[in-house]
């Protein structure tokens, strides 16, 4: 059972951690504190971390040898490769933002 958590609990973080960009970034979208670009950009990182990981532990079921250790970690591989630059390009979009509004505003 402790072998189970050691796989699980790591998968389960990173689930949460893309549930709570989708959020934040939906939120982002109705407040001005966050460019537009940024906030979906964030959805879009989170999404990607949440069906990467959900589809990974979900094919480890298939009937395949392997697939029970290959396709959990084919899909953590496939959040962190695609999903960090989409959070990368995120905060420099938003980084930009913020100097655009912060050129523009008296002070």
């Amino acid at each position: 059972m402790s072998d189970a958590l050691l796989v699980l609990v790591p998968l389960a973080l990173l689930v949460a951690a893309g549930g709570w960009l989708v959020v934040s970034g939906i939120r982002a979208r109705r407040r001005p504190r966050l460019s537009r670009t940024a906030a979906t950009l964030r959805v879009a990182a989170g999404s990607v971390m949440i069906v990467a990981v959900v589809g990974g532990v979900g094919g480890a079921f298939l009937p395949m040898p392997y697939a029970v250790v290959v396709l959990p970690v084919l899909g953590v591989v496939i959040a962190v490769v695609v999903g960090l630059p989409l959070l990368v390009a995120a905060a420099v979009v938003d980084a930009r933002w913020h100097r655009s509004q912060d050129a523009g505003s008296p002070g």
